[in-house]
């Protein structure tokens, strides 16, 4: 069985506006494309085959890590860096 392609992009434009706008405003700004169209969050959980949540992006505008970053993936994986 073949699965769906999913891309998952941060807008980096629509960051820009919630920072200048009231919470009630701020829109989602990671989006999730495939075939069937485009999904919007500020949250996108990553599973395995068997439902589990593997890894999470996340945007936190009024809680951004120390160093300053609004979004991140975080997972507890072991990650290979090339």
């Amino acid at each position: 069985m073949r699965k769906t392609i999913k891309r998952i992009h941060v807008n980096r434009h629509q960051m820009a506006r919630n920072h200048k706008v009231s919470a009630c405003e701020r829109a989602p700004v990671i989006s999730v494309q495939t075939s069937q169209g485009v999904s919007r969050g500020n949250q996108v959980d990553l599973l395995d085959a068997t439902g589990a949540i593997i890894a999470s992006f996340m945007y936190k505008h009024d809680s951004p890590l120390k160093c300053g970053a609004r979004v991140w993936m975080e997972t507890k994986l072991d990650v290979v860096i090339h």
